[in-house]
């Protein structure tokens, strides 16, 4: 579900967000991979209607942007943007101390620019809050019941560009 808000009452507020669903299972998988470090001897794992991995419950992002102007024909605008994703598995063998617990990311941004919006300069921040999570966590097979988690995400950053159309 997407939404957008222009309100008429508060003409320098746009209001963007997003909801996403899916309750994404395996159907039918009676011979899923073992824990990475399960005995050898391990025939593999039923799983037949557990979750998928890597596939978060739910999605959403819930994104105010405002609008100001700061004379001599230039204008501005300043947001904050939510991204959150629910807990999810980090490996295909849907092990439970392979799950990534629930993330939030916040981002933060102001632009101002020229009345032709022709120039622009933006000053942003990702990773407000600079939360730490993964894409992946994978066994170690020469060292059983260690992990090695992959894809760490961007710590905070700090970003500026300008831009000129002509």
């Amino acid at each position: 579900i997407d939404f957008q808000w222009l309100p008429e009452a508060v003409p320098f507020l746009m209001f963007r967000s997003s909801l996403g669903y899916a309750d994404a299972r395996y159907k039918s998988y009676t011979n899923g991979p073992c824990y990475s470090d399960a005995d050898p001897s391990c025939p593999g794992q039923d799983l037949s209607g557990k979750r998928l991995p890597y596939a978060p419950k739910w999605t959403s992002a819930i994104a105010p942007n405002f609008f100001f102007a700061l004379g001599n024909g230039l204008s501005g605008s300043v947001g904050v943007d939510w991204i959150y994703r629910s807990s999810r598995f980090l490996d295909v063998d849907i092990d439970p101390r392979k799950r990534q617990g629930a993330t939030d990311l916040f981002n933060a941004f102001l632009i101002i620019n020229d009345a032709s919006r022709k120039w622009a300069v933006n000053l942003g921040i990702r990773n407000l809050t600079d939360a730490r999570y993964y894409d992946q966590i994978l066994g170690q097979p020469l060292a059983p019941g260690n992990f090695a988690a992959a894809g760490i995400n961007e710590p905070r950053l700090f970003t500026q560009s300008i831009s000129y159309s002509f």
